[in-house]
């Protein structure tokens, strides 16, 4: 996991939520950042202003107000892999 800034591209995980715990562990791909304005929370009843992640098309729900979006404070980055030194990269193979 990091606290690097989130990025479009990165994998993310949902790790704070105002009452949605559906969303809770969540991970998803993040497909665009936007900065909206007083988003209204169907759970909480609470604005919600700021920077917000959209997840890939794949993963947006229908059944709540930030299916479609989570607000970035929510979000936790998660680091890929990393290679292994065993793991041979552009080297050529021979069987």
């Amino acid at each position: 996991m990091s606290n690097k800034s989130i990025s479009v591209g990165d994998l993310v995980m949902v790790v704070h939520s105002c009452g949605a715990p559906v969303y809770i562990g969540m991970p998803f791909i993040v497909a665009h950042i936007k900065h909206k304005q007083c988003q209204s929370c169907m759970y909480c009843k609470s604005d919600h202003s700021g920077l917000f992640a959209y997840p890939a098309k794949d993963f947006r729900r229908t059944n709540g107000t930030f299916g479609d979006r989570m607000p970035m404070s929510w979000l936790l980055r998660i680091d890929p892999p990393a290679l292994s030194e065993a793991v041979p990269t552009g080297e050529e193979l021979f069987v």
